[in-house]
């Protein structure tokens, strides 16, 4: 979920049947305004796209969910531990 409208490369109105996502606390909802793919760069890897990131304006941080995430066919998280 994306809270930053600009971050999007594509953006489109949100008309699912959903109208609100529940936050960590399980009380607290948010409003979904849309949906849209986004770039991401991270630790100077080159970018990876995010497709059907929700838009949710109202958030005071982006949230990335890696449930969501490795729910769809072909994603995977690869998690590596540096040695100092």
């Amino acid at each position: 979920m994306m809270n930053d409208m600009h971050m999007f490369t594509t953006l489109r109105k949100w008309d699912g049947e959903t109208k609100f996502v529940t936050l960590a606390d399980g009380k607290a909802y948010a409003h979904i305004e849309g949906m849209g793919d986004i770039n991401i760069k991270i630790d100077g890897h080159k970018p990876i796209t995010l497709k059907n990131v929700l838009y949710v304006p109202t958030l005071s941080d982006p949230l990335f969910s890696l449930q969501q995430h490795v729910s769809t066919q072909g994603n995977y998280v690869h998690i590596e531990k540096k040695m100092r």
